[in-house]
């Protein structure tokens, strides 16, 4: 039945998948899984966290708002210390002088 409701690119993609051993193009959750890898985009962490640290804090942006920003950023960036990155960032980019003495 899904095949008769796809559009032919996405039966042109069906028809391309291989299956290991144990798999079928019979299974449906096999099926859905192959298209879900497809049709999700590859990641590029380096870019991500390019952009990143490219993010600095702009004028009249709360240190909040700058954080809020941050911390969304960050999701894609893989870090093993995530908070701090983030608080490192801050230190280095935010134009709060106080601020940054806090956190240092």
């Amino acid at each position: 039945m899904l095949l008769t409701t796809v559009a032919d690119d996405a039966v042109k993609v069906y028809e391309a998948f291989t299956y290991a051993e144990g798999e079928s193009a019979d299974q449906f959750d096999v099926v859905m899984r192959k298209f879900e890898d497809y049709c999700t985009p590859v990641r590029n962490v380096v870019y991500e966290r390019f952009l990143f640290w490219q993010h600095a804090q702009t004028t009249g942006e709360t240190i909040d708002q700058y954080v809020t920003r941050q911390r969304h950023l960050a999701q894609n960036c893989d870090f093993q210390e995530e908070d701090n990155m983030i608080r490192d960032h801050i230190v280095f980019a935010c134009q709060d002088v106080r601020l940054k003495e806090r956190l240092t």
